[in-house]
This record gives structure tokens, sequence and C-alpha cells, in this order.
């Protein structure tokens, strides 16, 4: 996890750089299939240069890994907006201090095609429920606690581009016949791919 908080002058004849409304949170790398927990303490407001700044929002960064290689990760990017009316429906601190979401993550995969890894499968990670809206005047104190957890669905990255079977999905090949995956054809044709060093037909077994 990662967090990028930034602030609004509440002054707007204050003179403070961009760069002096962005804060960063970060934690040491750590991807593992054990329950890990992140805490970030973030300001709701503080000063520079003589100015009170007050938060609007807090991007929150979700990495996920998928293999052993360095390339084999993604992030999903989540977060929380300071609003002065809360959408209908979302929900609030209700005399709480504490705000707790369920967030769900799921595997999209396709053909990668970075010419270092030209043809092997890559993943993109997908959050939801991800992020919260906070009131503006109910923020002081509070805990806004996220438990993530992964659903175990994977899904093609491009809808009509690889084509279920009962083993798993197979990537197509279109009307132009290249190495990249297209949109499947009728008749499909498919391409074979790489995953792990290994020449692959079928994700995610590989061989049939």
């Amino acid at each position: 996890m990662e967090a990028q908080a930034q602030y609004t002058r509440l002054d707007p004849n204050c003179a403070v750089s961009r760069r002096d409304l962005y804060r960063e949170f970060t934690t040491e790398p750590l991807f593992s299939d054990a329950a890990t927990e992140y805490r970030f303490e973030v300001p709701v407001f503080y000063r520079v240069s003589g100015c009170r700044v007050r938060l609007d929002n807090v991007g929150l960064y979700t990495y996920g890994k998928y293999g052993p290689a360095d390339w084999q990760y993604s992030r999903d990017l989540g977060g929380l907006y300071v609003v002065y009316q809360l959408p209908e429906g979302a929900p609030s601190f209700e005399g709480y201090d504490v705000l707790h979401k369920n967030a769900q993550c799921e595997w999209f995969f396709r053909l990668s095609t970075a010419r270092s890894r030209l043809g092997n499968i890559s993943k993109l990670l997908s959050c939801k429920n991800d992020g919260a809206y906070l009131l503006v005047n109910d923020l002081v104190g509070k805990v806004v606690e996220i438990d993530f957890s992964d659903s175990g669905i994977e899904k093609p990255g491009w809808d009509g581009y690889w084509k279920k079977f009962d083993k798993g999905w197979k990537p197509c090949t279109g009307r132009w016949g290249t190495k990249f995956e297209e949109l499947c054809t009728e008749p499909p044709r498919f391409i074979p791919f790489k995953m792990e060093g290994r020449e692959c037909v079928i994700y995610p077994g590989c061989t049939e």
C-alpha cells in the first residue's frame, strides 16, 4: 500500500506551491500470502508558509504481485474523497470513530506487448469498494478501515479477445493473424503464449 494526500488552501490568496499541497505515505514493500496490515496517519490540517491547508483527497495505491519476476506486479488506485455532502447511499461515520469498508480485488490477464516479455501473460489488478466519501467537517480523529480480499476471479483483460473452454481460456488471433491477441473470429483461431518460461496454449493450465 501507498497513499498520497492532496490538500487545498483555505485562503486562496496564500502563496503555496503545488508541491506543498501533497504528502506521500509509503511502507516497505511486502508481498505475502499472509494477511498484512498497513496504517497511515494523515493530517487533516497543517500549515505551510504561514498558510492553513485542509485535506482534499487521499489516493490509495494497492499493489499485488502475481509471479516471482520483478515485473510481475500491478497496482490499483482507490481513494478517500472529502465532500460537503455525501452521495446518496454512501456510508458515514454516524457518530462512530471508525468507518469500515470491504474491498474485493480480482485480476485481469492479457498478453504483454513489452519487448522484454512479449507474448507473456501479464495481469492487471482491479479492486472494488477500495475508497470512501468523507464529510469535510467530520474528519479529525476518525479512522477509515479497509479490508482487502482476493476474490479468486480472473478474467481476460479485453472482452472478445479470449475464448472460454472447460479447462480455461485461449487467446485469439483475428483477421490480421498477428502474434498479438485480437478479436476472435468465427471460427476462432488461437495463438500460443508464454507463462513462467513455458510455451502454453490455454490459461491457467498451460497445456490441455
